[in-house]
């Protein structure tokens, strides 16, 4: 069976923001600063993603935001950004910048892809499917190859050539039958590599079934194990909890008994 995953992420940017206007100061301030280099690093990102000249290395891990992001900007997602602008006079520079950052988002490339995981029966089917259709290729190759013979042979019954003619055109139906037993030699060195991927692919689960009982033994002989364990502390806790309230009936009795023969000999 194959098994497909996939995630979702879903990030609210935060504004970059001007400690001299806002007048931020304390924790504001520091919480401005951690998101102003944030953002920096999400820049420089979206910058080496957009070079003309492909970079060796993306500073992904410049920042939390970045190491988020990382499958959303040139991974394997499918990424959308909306980019919040203002038309007060006022946030005329905020609102260029956000633009000038949505543009250059927007050349971004990403390559999303199907993510799936598939087991070994499925890939066992799969490389006996390969089989099949080689064998059946090999087959048609085959057919071909014998239709192609009768047809030389019928010309050579029907035709009457010079043996020159005779002996080139012989050279050369030698030389094709060659280049075919060679093609079909190597189609045939496939299918046995095949074949014997096959196998060894059935060996490693025959191999990890067996471990894999010996493992359910195993866990089946320890749960076994830990109930008697759990019993025989549960008999104990009980003979204990007998005892101590043996100890506690005993002495009661005793002091009483002291008493009587205490006064007695008064």
């Amino acid at each position: 069976q194959a098994v497909r995953i996939g995630r979702l992420n879903l990030v609210d940017l935060a504004g970059s923001e001007r400690p001299r206007l806002t007048g931020a100061t304390g924790q504001r301030l520091e919480e401005t600063k951690k998101i102003n280099q944030s953002l920096s690093a999400l820049g420089n990102v979206i910058s080496a993603l957009t070079e003309r000249r492909a970079r060796q290395h993306i500073p992904y891990r410049d920042s939390k935001l970045t190491r988020l992001l990382e499958d959303s900007l040139g991974g394997n997602c499918r990424t959308t950004m909306m980019a919040m602008v203002s038309p007060a006079a006022e946030s005329f520079a905020e609102s260029l910048c956000t633009l000038k950052f949505a543009h250059r988002a927007k050349a971004i490339r990403n390559s999303p892809r199907v993510n799936e995981d598939v087991d070994h029966r499925t890939m066992l089917r799969r490389y006996e499917t390969e089989v099949r259709r080689l064998r059946a290729e090999l087959k048609e190759s085959q057919d071909v190859r014998e239709s192609q013979l009768q047809l030389l042979q019928q010309q050579e019954v029907y035709e009457v050539c010079d043996d020159a003619v005779f002996a080139e055109e012989q050279e050369r139906a030698r030389a094709e039958q060659e280049l075919r037993l060679s093609d079909m030699e190597s189609q045939r060195c496939s299918l046995e590599e095949d074949k014997a991927q096959v196998a060894r692919y059935k060996q490693l689960l025959l191999k990890q079934r067996e471990i894999m009982i010996a493992l359910t033994q195993r866990l089946q002989e320890r749960d076994e194990a830990i109930l008697a364990l759990q019993a025989e502390v549960d008999i104990r806790d009980r003979n204990l909890a007998e005892l101590r309230w043996h100890a506690q009936q005993v002495p009661a009795g005793a002091g009483a008994s002291r008493g009587v023969a205490g006064l007695g000999a008064s």
